[in-house]
């Protein structure tokens, strides 16, 4: 603080003591030090997109793409040394990325000179793992075949258009699969986004579940050992799901057993005579109607249940893809979901931080982190994500040609993507995923993502080594659009990392789930309004291993959690 108490009383001689000349003195300085990392001999780098990657980088001549800016910033580091700091500007608009913008030990900076990828003060820059679909590519519906194929109800007709995806050329609509409790996490198939809000794929009931009817053959229970895979069968109570009966590629979502674990299963055959439906695949706990609340379902993906404003449907069959607008076409945004791995990777950099970016539109990860250390997301947007926002540290995959099961199940290390992590840590508490140390997740809005908000990592719970990592004041809320269970605001796997000042919200799940880890500090987080239509579950949670030692819960506020006809907890320590 020298050298400010010397500027100020220099001023003073030049200046006098004007208060509007100090106040304007202020401003600079606050602005000067607000500033992180800029110093007079760091290199600048510009990427705009009006950018040419033939140009010098320079303010007045931008790179086009990140992957050029990226090539002129290792030949800067290459030429002065890793401590020579570079901070590429982002101007605003918006990136589109085809694949990953992969970060690594050729990328790192040091404590004193990091490398910065940041946004130009006041602009707003959208990197995206989509395609824009232009609004005058929906067309109105004519031919009669199609349009008795859409309801009636609301005069779903009139308003329901179409767009022909495969004329834009996408082609590569992903696939519908089951997922839920303890199967692997999988990239999204391809989704619709209007106005950086996703659309609903058409469901029925709109806003409620079916009550799951008596139960024919619960199926195979493969939590319990049976690997026949049957699924199983039971009678549905509503009429209007009838009308399904030889419709393919209908799928229900719900808790059909237990009310923490979630599952979306295919419908293998409907009997309208009997009023039974058999699924094509078990549920992990089997089917069962005990006459509780939370064992219900919802159905998607039936074009005759395109009945609702923000509902969509897609032909992939054809590419046709149906909507029924929330709001006006013209001058919305309209995308879809294109990119399968995460946006941007950093494996084993060093003191790279990534600022003031929105990252969306991707059918897995916003941002991928893996070894290495000291690296910063700071005043980021991860929204309308098809898996995560952040996942820190390696995910899991099941061991090919190896059964599935959840007792005592072992997977294999996998990076970019979640796959079976929790599966796998459930039975390996003291797996190190690599997570790096000293990484920070700062001031960031993270919604809208398919399967949990951050998974945070770092630190060996063998040896009880710290990792320091942390997610702080952070805005965490609507990330359980796919996967409504077992993925939370932050999922916690590591030693001696930090959660603290961050608000997480609009949840069927929890708040902050303590999969395994020792010694971590969770503090000053308002958690609210989760835990809203399941059972067994809190906003915080830790549970199946007693040497889950030293973790410090205080300073928290949880309020508004759950439904009364639940069993609901705040701190909850299970097994």
């Amino acid at each position: 603080m020298k050298w400010i108490n010397l500027f100020f009383e220099n001023s003073r001689k030049l200046w006098g003591n004007d208060v509007c000349n100090i106040s304007l003195l202020v401003s600079i300085i606050i602005t000067f030090v607000s500033i992180p990392y800029i110093s007079c001999g760091q290199h600048n780098f510009y990427i705009s997109t009006k950018g040419n990657d033939t140009w010098n980088g320079a303010r007045e001549h931008p790179f086009a793409t990140f992957g050029r800016a990226q090539e002129a910033v290792r030949s800067v580091l290459h030429k002065n040394g890793s401590d020579y700091g570079v901070t590429v500007w982002v101007f605003g608009g918006i990136y589109y990325f085809r694949k990953t913008f992969k970060l690594d030990s050729s990328d790192s900076g040091t404590e004193n000179a990091p490398i910065v990828y940041r946004s130009v003060s006041g602009e707003k820059v959208y990197l995206v793992g989509g395609r824009e679909i232009p609004s005058s590519a929906f067309k109105p519906i004519k031919d009669s075949s199609t349009l008795e194929r859409i309801t009636e109800h609301n005069q779903a007709r009139k308003h329901v258009v179409r767009a022909d995806l495969r004329a834009l050329r996408i082609t590569d609509y992903g696939e519908l699969k089951q997922h839920g409790f303890s199967i692997p996490v999988v990239p999204a198939p391809m989704e619709l986004f209007f106005n950086a809000r996703p659309v609903q794929l058409a469901r029925y009931p709109n806003v409620y579940e079916i009550t799951t009817g008596e139960v024919v053959d619960p199926g195979s229970i493969p939590r319990s050992g049976d690997t026949s895979h049957r699924g199983g069968i039971f009678k549905y109570t509503d009429p209007h799901e009838s009308l399904w009966a030889g419709l393919k590629n209908v799928w229900l979502q719900g808790t059909f057993h237990w009310g923490y674990a979630d599952d979306m299963i295919r419908i293998d055959l409907m009997d309208t005579v009997k009023h039974e439906i058999r699924l094509a695949s078990p549920d992990l706990y089997g089917l069962a109607n005990d006459g509780k609340p939370y064992q219900h379902y919802f159905a998607i993906n039936i074009l005759w249940e395109l009945d609702n404003p923000g509902e969509y449907y897609l032909d992939r069959d054809s590419g046709f893809l149906y909507f029924w607008p929330p709001e006006k076409l013209q001058g919305a945004e309209i995308s879809v979901s294109t990119l399968k791995q995460p946006l941007i990777s950093l494996v084993n950099a060093s003191h790279v931080i990534i600022r003031g970016f929105t990252i969306e539109y991707g059918r897995g990860l916003g941002i991928y982190m893996e070894g290495g250390g000291h690296n910063q997301i700071a005043g980021c947007v991860i929204r309308d994500m098809g898996t995560a926002g952040i996942l820190m540290g390696q995910g899991s995959e099941p061991v090919p040609g190896r059964s599935g099961l959840y007792k005592d199940y072992r997977g294999v290390s996998v990076g970019g993507k979640i796959g079976d992590l929790i599966t796998h840590l459930y039975n390996d508490k003291a797996w190190n995923r690599d997570a790096g140390i000293y990484q920070k997740v700062e001031s960031c809005d993270i919604y809208y993502t398919g399967s949990g908000g951050v998974f945070l990592g770092g630190g060996d719970k063998k040896s009880l080594t710290p990792g320091h990592c942390a997610v702080i004041n952070c805005k965490i809320h609507d990330y359980n659009r796919r996967n409504k269970f077992l993925y939370a605001g932050i999922d916690v796997n590591g030693v001696g990392d930090t959660v603290a000042h961050n608000e997480i919200y609009n949840s069927n799940y929890q708040g902050i789930y303590v999969i395994s880890g020792n010694n971590n500090l969770f503090e000053y987080n308002d958690i609210h309004d989760v835990a809203m239509n399941s059972d067994d579950i809190s906003p915080f949670y830790i549970g199946g291993d007693p040497s889950d030692r030293g973790n410090i819960v205080r300073y928290n506020y949880f309020h508004h959690i759950g439904k009364e006809d639940r069993l609901v907890m705040g701190v909850y320590l299970d097994d």
